[in-house]
């Protein structure tokens, strides 16, 4: 176990120490591919107030409760004025 692997040579490394478990060389495949689409938290203080503004209009949009332009568009909105209230914008 341990944090995954961040740098390509490492991957490979890591891979080819699983080549012989068929399960462990599939996960690992998984979270390389996965990996290429990550990307890291925003560094400010305010983060977690507007991942808890921003995730439930996500959530709204997956459920069909609003269309993914109306909960973006909700999302946008409140993250800027939480932004704003910080001085930030």
């Amino acid at each position: 176990a341990g944090p995954l692997p961040t740098r390509t040579a490492v991957w490979d490394w890591v891979l080819k120490q699983a080549e012989n478990d068929p399960y462990k060389k599939e996960v690992l495949t998984a979270f390389q591919e996965e990996a290429k689409h990550a990307f890291a938290v925003p560094q400010t203080p305010e983060w977690i107030e507007i991942s808890n503004a921003v995730y439930p209009e996500l959530q709204a949009a997956i459920l069909g409760d609003k269309t993914s332009k109306q909960a973006l568009d909700d999302a946008a909105a409140k993250a800027t004025q939480i932004l704003q209230d910080a001085g930030k914008l």
